[in-house]
């Protein structure tokens, strides 16, 4: 599959239907500094330290349902951009 543009918003199944390894390594590149196995991002629009949920689209939080791509950005399918 080519790689899609990830400047641009995707969907979850864009972002799930990616390579495993091409998955991790736009991760890295995105979440930058140390790296280590398990990592999650928190939910930026939660107001507690809310961790988000791996899945296999990128992540989700428990709390508010955001969902975000392996490059960190909201994906189009996202409940909160309804």
């Amino acid at each position: 599959m080519n790689q899609p543009n990830l400047d641009q918003p995707i969907s979850s199944a864009e972002s799930a239907a990616l390579d495993e390894e091409l998955k991790l390594s736009i991760l890295k590149e995105a979440k930058g500094g140390t790296w280590y196995d398990g990592w999650t991002p928190y939910c930026a629009p939660c107001t507690g330290l809310v961790r988000m949920t791996q899945r296999a689209y990128g992540f989700e939080c428990p709390a508010c349902r955001n969902m975000i791509g392996w490059n960190l950005y909201r994906l189009t399918d996202s409940p909160l951009n309804r």
